[in-house]
């Protein structure tokens, strides 16, 4: 004998309730009045009980999503399921989610953003593919490929929001997630107003006299960890992302060089290095050739 097997419908939600049936017929496929019950099965093979499923009688029902499928049991006799009735148990609509969303205070530029998403209906089960939406303020400097990968074009301080979209689940919501994100691939800006590179100063003797070394550092990010004048470690007033250079050089005649170097909390490092004359006087330069 076969056995043919049906659903009322074949895609429901969980826990919608959907009538289960069967007909057995003889090989020409003739009816047999020989009486049958519906035995349904998952396709992973866990049992019902564990899925949150019930078979009662005719009526089916179940909360994890996934494929079922509906045999013929027919007691004292050998019967053959032909193509057995598929029913599809979708996830119903978010009900919560568990999100992993980067922060971090040091990012370089054009690294990937890091995040991951899951989300589940009331009943546990995950929905694939959900849509979301991540976004940044400031919005210039986020770029994205569509596909899911994000990163970042500019330093800056970029404020995030994850955020799911869609219908939920009834009387519930699930709130966006936020996070702060600091890009800062550029080292403090190290700046010398006196005296300017290649000046010729006029001051002293011709022994080390000193010259006055005046300017700043700065840092648009991130927070001054080090600064050193001529290899000599400067100190920094705690947390800061400025600091005035206000110091003096013993300075020889001639060609005196001034080395500059300062880093910040995300490790960037800059140099500055320029040089300056000093002398008691300088000749009045030629204008014309002299025979003597």
């Amino acid at each position: 004998a076969l056995g043919y097997s049906s659903v009322s419908q074949n895609t429901v939600s969980p826990t919608t309730v959907v009538q289960v049936g069967c007909r057995v017929t003889d090989v020409f496929g003739n009816t047999v009045s020989i009486a049958s019950t519906p035995e349904v099965v998952s396709a992973d093979g866990e049992p019902l009980a564990s899925r949150g499923a019930q078979l009662n009688g005719n009526q089916f029902s179940a909360q994890r999503a996934g494929t079922y499928y509906v045999l013929c049991q027919v007691t004292g006799y050998p019967i053959a399921t032909n193509n057995p009735a598929a029913l599809t148990v979708n996830p119903a609509l978010p009900y919560s989610w568990v999100t992993t969303l980067e922060s971090e205070d040091c990012f370089w530029l054009k690294q990937n953003l890091y995040y991951d998403v899951a989300v589940f209906d009331r009943y546990g089960n995950v929905i694939r593919q959900p849509s979301i939406s991540l976004t940044a303020n400031p919005a210039a400097g986020f770029e994205t490929d569509g596909q899911g990968r994000y990163w970042f074009s500019a330093d800056g301080i970029y404020d995030l929001t994850l955020a799911l979209l869609g219908s939920k689940a009834a009387g519930h919501q699930i709130a966006p997630v936020a996070a702060q994100v600091i890009v800062d691939s550029t080292g403090p800006s190290i700046s010398l107003t006196s005296p300017s590179r290649s000046a010729m100063l006029a001051s002293g003797t011709y022994q080390d006299s000193h010259v006055a070394i005046t300017g700043s550092v700065t840092d648009a990010i991130s927070d001054l960890t080090s600064l050193s004048f001529n290899s000599v470690p400067l100190a920094l007033a705690g947390s800061t992302r400025s600091h005035t250079i206000n110091l003096t050089q013993s300075s020889r005649f001639g060609v005196n060089l001034i080395y500059a170097t300062s880093r910040d909390a995300c490790g960037n490092v800059s140099v500055l290095s320029q040089s300056y004359l000093r002398s008691p006087g300088y000749y009045a330069a030629a204008t014309a050739p002299n025979s003597s």
